[in-house]
């Protein structure tokens, strides 16, 4: 028999999920992934349904280059694509209503391969970008950066600076409102770029408002 003044403790003991707990922290990547897939389920976001026929149409207010996009376009530099997964891991560093995530990547680019061929790729972010950026802002970001990407690449990269050498990576680049999908021959399988998980799917990037995905075929 209990005495009745003894404290009965009837909760339940709390529950463990091993694997949870033993889950390492989420990657930007990943968060962003999550993030969009929330997003996506009715359960978790409820959201009003939104029709997407407008996407259907032809936009005649576009360039020429982002209506061919959207077919395919071969570029000289499909490597470019793999710096979203950089920026996306440094948080996209200095963004600002005036240097845009798109104006980034356009500027990183150019500071780790200044001698790029010209190439449609140029036209279509530029377009997409809008507006440039003042050119003291621009320079200051593009001195910055490119030290932040050579830290970051360090230890995994043998080599650092040959992050330069894998933007020229011919590829038929798919860009549309909603996608960006790049596409390998198999023989561009790169083991660095794979190591350092630069060729991964970025998946949703919400600061470009793009699910981007790399192919190889």
């Amino acid at each position: 028999m209990t005495d009745s003044h003894d404290a009965i403790n009837l909760d339940p003991a709390p529950s463990v999920n091993p694997e949870r707990d033993n889950d390492p922290p989420m990657l930007p990547i990943e968060l962003a992934q999550s993030s969009a897939a929330r997003s996506l389920d009715p359960k978790l976001d409820p959201s009003p349904e939104i029709s997407d026929s407008h996407l259907d149409q032809p936009d005649l207010f576009l360039p020429d280059t982002i209506l061919a996009a959207e077919q395919g376009i071969p570029t000289a530099l499909g490597g470019l694509w793999y710096l979203v997964n950089l920026l996306v891991l440094l948080d996209w560093p200095g963004r600002s209503p005036l240097l845009t995530p798109w104006h980034q990547v356009l500027a990183l680019a150019q500071v780790l391969r200044p001698d790029c061929p010209p190439d449609p790729v140029w036209g279509l972010l530029a377009a997409i970008a809008g507006d440039p950026p003042p050119a003291n802002l621009l320079q200051s970001w593009q001195a910055d950066i490119h030290g932040q990407v050579l830290t970051y690449l360090e230890g995994r990269f043998e080599q650092p600076a040959a992050i330069a050498d894998y933007i020229l990576e011919p590829a038929i680049l798919y860009l549309t409102r909603t996608h960006v999908d790049v596409v390998f021959s198999l023989d561009q399988i790169r083991l660095e770029l794979r190591m350092a998980g630069l060729d991964q799917d970025p998946g949703w990037v919400p600061e470009l408002a793009r699910a981007i995905a790399f192919h190889y075929e």
